[in-house]
């Protein structure tokens, strides 16, 4: 297909725009240059229109890069007529590469710098300033040709080159000082308070010297005089009425005319401020308060110990005012920020509890009993248990922890009866629900043993009735192993003659009957069938599996071994009980099948190490103590001693023990050598003599020296042996190892 020429594209495309044909489909962004223009815009905006169009016939030359999808990449219109074949969509799809530079917004000119958004500003002294702009992280700090002046400025700046204008509120240092120490005059004039006008003269004095500062402190003198002038008439006062009109004066608070002769008492005239004057007038008022407060207390406090003596008493004859009723208006008497705090609420929660007995002490049925005892001062209240409240609260219970203590005995009672119920046959799970309602009902302790052995027994109880409602041998299996029911000896194997006996309605109230009645009995008759199917067993594998069979609970059942075993049960071995089949099948077999294994290893070892492993396995069957008892050299040394013995036997077999008490009689033998050799060597007092000590079976590796080298081996044996000999406590050679070692060998 032929592309038109690059002006001819632009004057279409321009002409395009003009009669509004071309969508945002064709084209969402066009790049010219590197200035962007949104084609969106252009629909409706006729001046970007105008200059989009304006801008594209000058500045075509720059290039014209079209962005079909606006996803950020784009397509060189200069490719896209060089190229054949392919739509513009389909080019683009193809060759778009990323494109960047601004969109114009719209402002100014295209091509023109395009500023920031100004997020915030504001001042950091009176030439520079921090601006913060958006999609900017961090701040910019301008500085001013103007210095900014105290409060609100318009100023401009010019940032990457476009030109802002913001305003800037600007905190002048020196007039806020002077604005600050003003206001504090200000209110130490109006409030002649000490501690104010401390507070002033203190900003007033940092101030630079200045007719300003003249006069906030001639202000202040002025305040001064005022307070001196007052103090002065508070101390200066020769009578009460004197001393009231000075104490009814700005700035003294809580002046009370009833207390003046106190007030007169308190200041001695020595007061120098206006805090010790106040000081002493709060002194006289909390007096006075705590005194009046006291009385108070102490009123509210004896009128709730007569109602909680006497819950329904009155204060005298018939007609007059209940105890509590007294009570409740000596506790409201109460300011609520009586000291201490919690006096109040106290008072007014013992005269709660005692409204909360009154009720019932006052019923004379059930029914208003029933209500009595729905107050929230009472817990774990069972309405249907109201005949038994009824009989235990006799009147005598004046106190909320007393009635309390009634209601927990009945429900525990109840409990306890009902859970006996629940365990008395037959067993049913009304029973259960209803035992379980009333053990819920009772008090929780720590420890909690009382409820919790309740809950117990019925648990213990439904897991019975689970064994009896059982329909399934997995349903009854399920429930034998319930932990409740803590059974012993459950045979899964026999779930089906367990499930014969439950369902012959043998009597199952209590577990102990489950376990005699349905465990211990169906364990017994699969007893008998198993010993009976092993003394019938015909073949190996009968046997085998009439060996594994549960009830028998045998242990270290062999399947390598069924030959031998069923060889002992043919042979006519006793297999009476499952303890005869242990013994005379089982344990028998094994041991000789054992015996082999290690006679095998002891004849296979080619090593001193290899050989003290199987000797002492030999050793621990055979109980060969002196063996067990060697350290590990000792133990390797006599091993080293029996594999040279073993290695001598002439045979047949030869090289080979052929009984294991050959073995264990060998252990005993070279066990005697090695201790009479370590005694000989010992016991040599010179060369000749340990020569004769040395040459034996047990050290080849002498009889194999010359006789000169035999010399001088004993040599170094003899002197090693008188070192050992010398040593605090005397010493000797104790392994064959040491002795080798010290003939150089």
């Amino acid at each position: 297909m032929k592309r038109p020429n690059k002006k001819a594209l632009v004057v279409g495309l321009t002409s395009a725009l003009v009669l509004g044909m071309c969508s945002s489909a064709l084209a969402a962004t066009v790049h010219v240059g590197d200035v962007g223009f949104n084609l969106d815009r252009t629909y409706s905006d006729e001046n970007y229109n105008q200059s989009f169009r304006t801008y594209l016939l000058q500045n075509v030359a720059n290039g014209i890069f079209i962005d079909l999808n606006d996803d950020g990449s784009s397509v060189n219109v200069d490719d896209y007529l060089a190229s054949e074949g392919q739509t513009l969509v389909q080019f683009e799809t193809a060759n778009q590469a990323p494109k960047t530079g601004p969109i114009w917004d719209g402002t100014g000119e295209p091509g023109d710098a395009q500023g920031l958004v100004v997020a915030s500003v504001s001042a950091i002294n009176s030439t520079t300033i921090s601006v913060t702009f958006e999609g900017v992280a961090a701040p910019v700090e301008i500085t001013l040709e103007t210095a900014l002046v105290h409060g609100d400025n318009d100023v401009s700046f010019v940032y990457d080159g476009v030109t802002y204008t913001e305003t800037v509120n600007y905190q002048d240092p020196a007039v806020v000082a002077v604005e600050n120490a003003t206001a504090a005059v200000v209110v130490a004039e109006g409030s002649l308070l000490e501690a104010d006008l401390t507070a002033s003269q203190v900003l007033v004095a940092a101030l630079p010297a200045s007719d300003t500062r003249t006069l906030l402190q001639a202000r202040i003198s002025s305040v001064q005089l005022t307070i001196n002038g007052i103090i002065a008439a508070v101390t200066g006062s020769t009578n009460e009425v004197q001393l009231y009109a000075a104490l009814s004066q700005k700035p003294f608070t809580g002046v009370n005319i009833n207390f003046i002769t106190n007030y007169d008492t308190a200041i001695t005239g020595v007061e120098a401020t206006l805090a010790a004057i106040q000081a002493d007038i709060d002194a006289v008022n909390l007096a006075a308060t705590n005194a009046d407060l006291a009385a108070l207390v102490a009123t509210a406090t004896a009128d709730v110990v007569a109602a909680e003596a006497d819950p329904d008493g009155l204060v005298g004859a018939p007609g007059t005012a209940t105890l509590v009723a007294v009570a409740q208006g000596s506790i409201d008497a109460l300011p609520a920020d009586v000291a201490p705090a919690t006096t109040k609420a106290a008072l007014q929660a013992r005269l709660d509890a005692v409204k909360a007995v009154k009720p019932v002490l006052e019923a004379t049925n059930q029914i208003q009993l029933n209500q009595a005892l729905q107050s929230s001062s009472f817990a774990r209240v069972n309405t249907n248990l109201i005949a038994a409240y009824d009989i235990a609260l006799d009147g005598t219970e004046i106190t909320v922890a007393a009635i309390q203590a009634d209601i927990n005995t009945v429900n525990n009672a109840q409990a306890l009866q009902a859970v006996v119920a629940a365990e008395t046959g037959p067993l049913t799970t009304a029973k259960v629900t209803t035992a379980t309602a009333l053990v819920n009902g009772m008090e929780d302790l720590v420890p909690n043993t009382l409820k919790d052995g309740y809950v117990d027994r019925v648990d213990v109880v439904t897991a019975i009735i689970a064994v009896a409602d059982a329909t399934t041998e997995a349903q009854l299996l399920t429930a034998l192993q319930a932990d409740e029911l803590a059974l012993t000896t459950v045979n899964p194997d026999l779930i089906a003659d367990y499930k014969t006996i439950v369902d012959g309605g043998v009597v199952i109230v209590t577990a102990a009957n489950i376990q005699a009645n349905v465990i211990d009995a169906g364990n017994a008759g699969g007893l008998v069938t198993a010993l009976a199917d092993v003394a019938a067993a015909t073949t190996e594998q009968e046997l085998l599996v009439a060996l594994q069979a549960t009830p028998l609970a045998l242990t270290n059942v062999r399947p390598e071994l069924i030959t031998e075993y069923k060889a002992l049960v043919d042979g006519g071995a006793t297999i009476a009980t499952a303890g005869n089949i242990q013994t005379n099948v089982i344990t028998a077999a094994n041991s000789v099948a054992d015996a082999a294994i290690r006679l095998v290893a002891v004849n296979d070892a080619t090593t001193a190490t290899e050989m003290r492993t199987a000797l002492t396995a030999v050793a621990v069957a055979q109980g060969t103590t002196a063996y067990i008892n060697l350290n590990s050299t000792a133990k390797l040394e006599v091993a080293e001693l029996v594999l040279a013995a073993r290695d001598a036997i002439a045979g047949p077999p030869a090289d080979e023990f052929a009984l294991t008490t050959d073995v264990t009689t060998e252990i005993a033998t070279q066990i005697a050598a090695r201790t009479t050799f370590l005694g000989n060597v010992n016991a040599a007092t010179n060369i000749t003599d340990m020569i004769t000590a040395l040459d034996v079976t047990e050290f080849p590796e002498f009889a194999a020296l010359t006789e000169s080298q035999q010399i001088d081996a004993a040599d170094l044996v003899l002197t090693k042996l008188v070192e050992l000999q010398a040593q605090t406590p005397a010493a000797e050679f104790t392994t064959i190892t040491a002795i080798k070692n010290a003939a150089g060998l």
